[in-house]
């Protein structure tokens, strides 16, 4: 029985990663956040099996490249998100991101769904077949 889950965020600026982390250990959607959260533990009481989960945001920068390849080391589960209203953040997540996370699993986050253009309404299974793939 593991002890605590590490999940680690990582992905390229502006895909709504720190937003999405800030939203899910406040409980409420914050007005503005910082670029990069310090690592965030979510209460036992949060899930049916009481096992916490600290969740590591990181940096896109070179300079944080070092530390995303340790705190991706000790990750359980990586969490990459892109924004629904620039599709090349999810192409970026198919070529670059992706092909680095060979020994977690992927959890992948469409963020910023309401910047989208309504007039091209895409499916999820569009979006998401590539990627499973």
């Amino acid at each position: 029985m593991k002890h605590q889950v590490r999940l680690v965020v990582a992905v390229d600026r502006c895909t709504g990663k720190s937003s999405l982390l800030a939203a899910a250990s406040s409980g409420r959607f914050p007005e503005s956040v910082s670029p990069v959260l310090p690592p965030t533990r979510l209460p036992a009481d949060y899930y049916p099996d009481a096992v916490p989960v600290m969740i590591t945001d990181t940096a896109s920068s070179l300079e944080g490249k070092a530390k995303l390849e340790e705190e991706l080391k000790q990750a359980d589960a990586v969490v990459l998100t892109y924004a629904c209203y620039k599709p090349e953040t999810l192409s970026r997540l198919q070529t670059f991101w992706i092909s680095k996370f060979v020994k977690a699993p992927v959890i992948v986050v469409g963020c910023k769904l309401d910047l989208r253009d309504e007039h091209y309404p895409v499916s999820l299974e569009q979006v998401m077949a590539p990627i499973m793939q």
